[in-house]
C-alpha cells in the first residue's frame, strides 16, 4: 500500500470514528529524522518517539507545519487537545471529540492549532508541556542513538514528538515537535549548565589559586571571589528556571560568619551579564546561611531566573557572583585544612533540568568548582652555637617596611611561628631583644618562592635570604610538601655588640683612636723633658 493509500485510509476511518491502531516499530521504507551531538551535548541513551499525526503537507518543501487530512493518534489525541488548549484564546480552544465534533474535526482543529502557534518559543513550550502530559503513556517507540547520533527512521508524514526521558545530572534536552514531510536534520537545544570559582587580588586577574599574607599588624590582604555560573542554552524553553549558587566558604569562619555580616562588610554583587551588558540581579536573589558542616555555606537562590535576566539574550548570559571578605587573621589561620596551608573554598549550582514541567519540579547540581587560598607560615628556632634553645629573645617581622609583627618573643623552647606570610615578598627579620649574654645580629632578609601548578596549585614551599650580614640564619632545604618554612636563627656568646655592621663598631674605632692619640701626645712631652 502506497503513502498515500495509507492516509487516506486513516481519513476515512477517523470519519468512520475508528482510528487504527498505533504501531511499535517503524516501517524500513519512509522518511529519516536525524540528531546529531553537538559541542554541549553528546546525543546519547534512548529516546522516545511519539506518533502525534498522520497526514499530508500542504507543502512537502517547507517545514511550515500545516497539515492537510490529519489524523490524530488516538492514544494522544486528548492530551494533545488539552495541552493545545492552554495556549488558546478561549474563542479558540478545541473541543472534545462528541456528537457534535467527530474525530476529523477535532483533529483538523487540533493540527491548524499547533501550526498556528505564533513562534517558536511558543511551539517549544507547547511540545514540552505535551511531553511531559505522554510521559506515562504507551504506544512510543525507543529508539537507541548510536555513535553520538540518533537515526529515526521509516517515517509516514505527519507530527512526531521525541523525548529524551532521561536527565543524568544535567540539562535534560528540549523536546523535539518535528513535521515530517522529508528527511530531517534536527539540532539538539540543550547544553549544561557550568560554575566555576576564583579568586583575586587587587589589580590583578582573578585565578583559581591565589596567595595573601599580612600587610600590616592584624591587616590581611583583601582577596575577592568570582562565582561565575552559565545556563542551559534551552533556558527559554522554560516557564521558570530554577538557580541556586551554594558556595562553601573556608572552615574558619564557621563559628563567627553571619548573614549581617556578608550583607554589609562583604560588598556583594550579582550580576546577570550578557555581551557588554550588565544588569544587576542582587535583589532577584534571597540570602540563607548553612553552618551546620564543617565550612559554613552561602545559599543565594533566585526562582526565577528567566524573569531576573528581564530583556536580555538569555542564553548567552553568566550570573557572576563577587564578594570580598573581611576574614581576620585568626579566621584565616583556622581555615587552613591542608599540608600546604590553603583555605579551601567550593561551589556547587544547582538549577532547572526539565523543561517538560515547566523548571519547577527537577533540578540537577553540578560538580563543585574550587578555589584555594595560600598564606605560609614562618617558624623560626632561636639556638646557641651548640645548638642549645635560648629565650629571651624577641622579633619584629615587617613587609615592605611595616611590621606585621612586632615584639613577638619565643617560648621556653626558644621557637616562635608567623602565619600569614605571602610569596614572592621580600620580609625582614629583626632581632628586638637579645638573649643575655649574647650577641646581637643584624636584620635577616629573606623571600618565599610557592612551586605551583599550572592551576595555581602549590607543591613545594621554599625561602632564600637575601641579606644576612651576621650570617645567622639557616633556612631549612624544604622537600616536604608544606607550607612551613623553617629557620635557626644562632646568636654567641659575649657582650652585647654588634657582630658586623652596626655603629657600635664605629664608636669604638673613634674612642681607640682617642686613646692613641693621647698617648702619642704624652710620649712627646716626656721626650721633651728628658732633654
Amino acid at each position: 500500500m502506497s503513502r498515500e493509500e495509507k492516509q487516506g485510509l486513516a481519513a476515512a476511518l477517523a470519519l468512520g470514528g475508528v482510528v487504527a491502531p498505533v504501531a511499535q516499530a517503524y516501517a524500513d521504507s519512509g522518511y529519516t529524522v536525524t540528531i546529531e551531538s553537538t559541542s554541549d551535548y553528546k546525543v546519547d541513551g534512548q529516546y522516545k518517539v511519539y506518533r502525534l499525526f498522520t497526514g499530508s503537507f500542504a507543502d512537502t518543501n517547507t517545514d511550515n507545519g500545516k497539515m492537510g487530512n490529519a489524523v490524530a493518534n488516538d492514544n494522544y489525541r486528548e492530551d494533545m487537545r488539552t495541552v493545545l488548549n492552554g495556549f488558546l484564546a478561549d474563542a479558540n480552544k478545541v473541543p472534545a471529540v462528541d456528537a457534535a465534533h467527530s474525530k476529523l474535526v477535532v483533529d483538523t482543529a487540533i493540527a491548524d492549532g499547533i501550526a498556528g502557534l505564533p513562534d517558536a518559543t511558543t511551539k517549544q513550550k507547547f511540545a514540552n508541556k505535551l511531553a511531559a502530559a505522554l510521559k506515562d503513556k504507551t504506544g512510543f517507540t525507543s529508539v537507541n542513538a548510536e555513535g553520538g547520533t540518533l537515526s529515526v527512521t521509516g517515517l509516514e508524514a505527519g507530527y512526531y514528538l521525541i523525548v529524551n526521558p532521561d536527565v543524568d545530572n544535567n540539562a535534560m534536552t528540549s523536546a523535539i515537535l518535528v513535521p515530517v514531510n522529508h528527511d530531517r536534520k534536527v539540532t539538539i537545544k540543550t547544553s549544561t549548565p557550568t560554575v566555576t570559582k576564583q579568586a583575586k587580588l587587587d589589580g590583578e586577574e582573578a585565578a583559581d589559586n591565589v596567595d595573601i599574607g599580612l600587610t600590616g599588624e592584624n591587616t590581611l590582604q583583601k582577596v575577592t571571589y568570582v562565582v561565575t555560573g552559565t545556563v542551559a542554552s534551552n533556558i527559554d524553553d522554560y516557564d521558570s528556571y530554577n538557580y541556586v549558587i551554594t558556595d562553601a566558604l573556608p572552615k574558619g569562619l564557621k563559628n563567627t560568619v553571619t548573614q549581617e555580616r556578608i550583607n554589609t562588610k562583604w560588598n556583594v554583587s550579582i550580576n546577570a551579564v550578557s555581551g557588554g551588558t550588565t544588569v544587576s540581579v542582587k535583589d532577584k536573589f534571597t540570602l540563607s546561611l548553612d553552618t551546620s558542616g564543617s565550612s559554613p555555606k552561602m545559599i543565594w537562590t533566585c526562582n526565577d531566573l528567566i524573569d531576573a535576566m528581564g530583556a536580555m539574550d538569555h542564553r548567552s548570559t553568566q550570573i557572576v557572583l563577587t564578594y570580598t571578605p573581611d576574614y581576620t587573621p585568626s579566621e584565616l589561620e583556622d581555615s587552613l585544612e591542608n599540608a600546604m596551608g590553603a583555605a579551601l573554598n567550593s561551589v556547587t549550582l544547582t538549577y532547572s533540568n526539565n523543561p517538560y514541567t515547566g523548571g519547577t519540579s527537577s533540578t540537577a547540581i553540578t560538580p563543585a568548582d574550587e578555589s584555594k587560598v595560600y598564606t605560609y607560615k614562618l617558624a623560626l628556632k632561636k639556638v646557641k652555637e651548640d645548638a642549645t634553645p635560648l629565650t629571651g629573645a624577641k622579633f619584629t617581622l615587617k613587609r615592605d617596611g611595616a611590621p606585621v609583627f612586632k615584639d613577638l618573643g619565643v617560648g621556653t623552647d626558644g621557637t616562635l611561628a608567623f602565619t600569614g606570610l605571602d610569596s614572592d615578598v621580600e620580609y625582614e627579620l629583626s632581632e628586638t631583644a637579645v638573649p643575655a649574654g649574647m650577641k646581637s645580629i643584624d636584620p635577616i632578609k629573606f623571600r618565599i618562592t610557592a612551586t605551583k601548578e599550572a592551576d595555581g596549585t602549590v607543591t613545594k614551599v621554599t625561602a632564600n635570604k637575601t641579606s644576612d650580614p651576621s650570617s645567622a640564619a639557616t633556612f631549612a632545604d624544604t622537600t616536604d610538601a608544606d607550607n612551613v618554612i623553617d629557620v635557626t636563627v644562632t646568636n654567641i656568646e659575649g657582650a652585647d655588640l654588634p657582630l658586623t655592621g652596626q655603629q657600635g663598631i664605629v664608636a669604638g674605632v673613634a674612642v681607640g683612636g682617642i686613646v692613641l692619640t693621647v698617648s702619642l701626645v704624652a710620649i712627646s712631652r716626656n721626650r721633651k723633658r728628658s732633654e
